[in-house]
């Protein structure tokens, strides 16, 4: 499930990073099991306002729709432009799925504090109509960028390390996501041979 996130994500990002405000809808194919899920992203740029924000929720279809328990993922991002860059203030990670016949709710909130140089994440979980358990806690470290922030914003931070245009073409973006994925599938494999029995 996280290399189907990933490859939509990835996907969503490549186009939406080639423009100002946009809305995109793919469907997500894997080999001979055809459609497996379909993800909606928009991106929105107030210039005058120096604001943004993006909105990225992808959802499971088909077989993998009923062996996920309808999993629905839900990524937003809101912040302020500073320097041509994206400076998230909230970031939202939100998890859905249908177990034991109820909807489970797994939220994480991320909010920047970057006067302090700090994260603070709220974890929300529970079921759909019942009393969620909240917890909040500051993270031992500071990250000015999350996950979607982070997209747009890689070519300006890896230009002065990597002599990488400030507007990379889609050549780079391709390349910048095959690394990741190969990355990615790595860490998958040695997690899951790693993981308790």
């Amino acid at each position: 499930m996280k290399i189907f996130k990933f490859f939509a994500l990835c996907a969503l990002m490549i186009n939406l990073a080639f423009a100002e405000s946009v809305s995109v809808k793919y469907a997500v194919k894997f080999g001979i099991f055809g459609e497996i899920g379909v993800a909606n992203a928009t991106l929105v740029k107030d210039e005058a306002k120096k604001t943004y924000e993006i909105a990225l929720e992808a959802k499971t279809t088909g077989l993998t729709n009923s062996i996920s328990g309808n999993r629905r993922e839900y990524f937003h991002s809101k912040g302020k432009i500073v320097a041509g860059m994206l400076l998230p203030d909230i970031y939202t990670h939100e998890v859905n799925r249908n177990k034991k016949g109820k909807e489970r709710i797994s939220r994480k909130i991320f909010t920047f504090d970057h006067a302090n140089s700090a994260v603070n994440l709220k974890r929300e979980n529970g079921y759909k109509g019942e009393k969620m358990d909240i917890s909040n806690e500051k993270l031992g470290y500071y990250a000015t960028n999350d996950l979607l922030s982070l997209f747009f914003n890689f070519s300006i931070i890896a230009s002065p390390i990597c002599d990488v245009p400030a507007v990379p073409p889609k050549s780079y973006v391709t390349a910048f996501f095959s690394a990741i994925t190969s990355a990615t599938a790595f860490s998958s494999l040695f997690a899951a041979s790693n993981s308790p029995r």
